[in-house]
C-alpha cells in the first residue's frame, strides 16, 4: 500500500482541503469519489464505504467533484455519481474525467435512467447503473465488482 506524505516546508503550504484529501489516502483500495446532490444519500454512501475499508471523498455536485478529483486524481479508483445534479451533471463529470483517465470505473446512481449519455456508458459496459433507492448490500456488491 502506498501512503503519500508531504513535508509542507518542502512543498509549501497546501490548502486545508488538499491536505485533508492527501492525508486520507491510506485505504486499501484508493479513493472513491462520491457525487450526489442529496446530502443524506451522499453521507449514507460515504459511511457505508468507510465502514467496509474504502476511502470516500464526497461532493454535492459535479463541479465540486471535479475540484476534489483534481486534488486526488492519482489515487481515485472509482467514481460514484448521481446522473442529475446542479452545475455539472454526472455524465458530464464522467466525460471530463474520462478525457484524461478513460478507464476509470463509474457507478451511476439515479432515480431514473433517462440521460442518453449515461445509458450509452452503461450499454457499452463502461459504467454500471444502480436505481435509487438502493440498500447497502446492492451498493457494496457493485463496488466489489469493480475491485
Amino acid at each position: 500500500m502506498n501512503t503519500t506524505k508531504f513535508n509542507t516546508a518542502e512543498v509549501g503550504i497546501e490548502s486545508n482541503h488538499r491536505a485533508a484529501v492527501r492525508n486520507t489516502i491510506t485505504a486499501k483500495h484508493g479513493v472513491i469519489l462520491v457525487a450526489d446532490d442529496q446530502a443524506p444519500l451522499r453521507e449514507f454512501i460515504a459511511t457505508t464505504l468507510r465502514a467496509h475499508g474504502y476511502e470516500a471523498i464526497v461532493a454535492a455536485d459535479g463541479l465540486e467533484a471535479l475540484e476534489l478529483w483534481a486534488n486526488a486524481f492519482e489515487d481515485t479508483r472509482l467514481i460514484v455519481t448521481d446522473i442529475n445534479m446542479p452545475c455539472v451533471n454526472g455524465p458530464d463529470l464522467v466525460s471530463r474525467i474520462w478525457s484524461i483517465f478513460p478507464h476509470l470505473p463509474v457507478i451511476y446512481i439515479s432515480g431514473d435512467d433517462n440521460h442518453a449519455a449515461a445509458r450509452e456508458h452503461v450499454r457499452t459496459r463502461r459504467a454500471q447503473f444502480i436505481l435509487k433507492p438502493f440498500g447497502a448490500g446492492e451498493f457494496l456488491a457493485a463496488v466489489a465488482a469493480v475491485f
